[in-house]
């Protein structure tokens, strides 16, 4: 609690998680100003859950984030008014074919999350990008979403 109210009270824009296990610290570290808390007790008996309900799942989410030597990464990749890519549709700026990404999923600036977004779907200024790949492959796509980028 005391580095959550540190913290804050340093940097006022500072991203900060915090650990807690039971649900009414969580509720309390909010308040002092976290943005979000997480429960590994919870977190751990989810997973062990998963496993046991759905191996495979589990096997498969393991298996692309440890490709060999690389490991993929999620990355959220933000439109801009002033992006290239503003106004296109997602099969004119083939981001798999260009940088080796697959979108996952987009998000609308009000929070609306559209899972395996269709071809069709329209880049426009607030709506961000879930992506899986390499970080190599984030930055090019991060690229190409700015002005200028190719």
């Amino acid at each position: 609690m005391f580095t959550v109210l540190t913290a804050r009270e340093i940097n006022k824009n500072l991203q900060i998680v915090a650990r807690a296990i039971e649900p009414s610290a969580a509720q309390k570290l909010r308040k002092a100003g976290a943005d979000s808390t997480i429960n590994p007790n919870e977190l751990g008996g989810n997973r062990m859950a998963v496993l046991i309900l759905r191996p495979q799942i589990i096997s498969f989410l393991d298996a692309i984030t440890r490709i060999g030597e690389d490991t993929l990464d999620l990355g959220e990749i933000e439109v801009t008014k002033s992006s290239p890519l503003a106004g296109k549709n997602l099969l004119e700026v083939r981001i798999p074919e260009k940088t080796g990404l697959i979108v996952l999923a987009t998000k609308e600036s009000d929070g609306s999350t559209t899972y395996n977004p269709s071809s069709s779907t329209v880049l426009h200024e607030g709506l961000s990008m879930l992506v899986l790949g390499r970080q190599e492959q984030i930055l090019k796509l991060q690229r190409m979403v700015s002005p200028g980028g190719n």
